[in-house]
């Protein structure tokens, strides 16, 4: 139950708790995911016939031993302790991963909201320009004149549109 490489014991490594979780940890988070999900000790109904409140109190005494102390245990004893601490940690690193989902997902859509509202802030004095524009382009248009005399009814709006006259000018509109 030794990884010599890292001089620790696999059984610490499992109990190893990052605390809480932000978005700087996420890739560690997924690895760790990818870890214990690898250590294969998660069989389709392993605990099915066994109460949640059980595997949780196995989590729990699992958590509470050392290398050692388990080596010490019975074999099938210490397997169901070790699947059951591995279920919850595998529980946990979900739940972790999620939330940070949550958390990064709430601030692009409040990122977003804002980049709205300012879009919206900042256009808002064109708003009434162009409402009024598009309310005299068909009154200029309407009325039986030759495109100088259209542009000049145009001059006299609040709104000036270069492109529009050349466009009607041109006869575009």
């Amino acid at each position: 139950m030794t990884d010599d490489w890292k001089q620790t014991s696999l059984w610490r490594a499992m109990k190893i708790d990052r605390g809480a979780a932000t978005l700087a940890q996420f890739r560690q988070l997924v690895t760790r995911l990818r870890w214990l999900k690898a250590l294969d000790l998660q069989p389709p109904g392993l605990f099915a016939d066994v109460p949640p409140v059980k595997v949780r109190h196995f989590a729990r005494e699992a958590l509470s031993l050392d290398a050692g102390r388990m080596l010490e245990m019975e074999e099938n004893k210490r397997l169901t302790l070790a699947a059951a601490l591995v279920r919850q940690q595998i529980a946990r690193r979900l739940d972790d991963i999620g939330e940070m989902v949550i958390r990064r997902m709430r601030k692009a859509h409040a990122r977003a909201r804002q980049a709205l509202a300012d879009y919206l802030w900042q256009h808002q004095p064109n708003t009434g320009q162009l409402i009024a524009l598009l309310h005299q382009l068909p009154l200029a248009w309407r009325q039986p004149a030759d495109p100088p005399k259209k542009v000049a009814e145009l001059e006299r709006s609040p709104v000036r549109r270069r492109s529009i006259k050349r466009r009607i000018i041109n006869g575009k509109i």
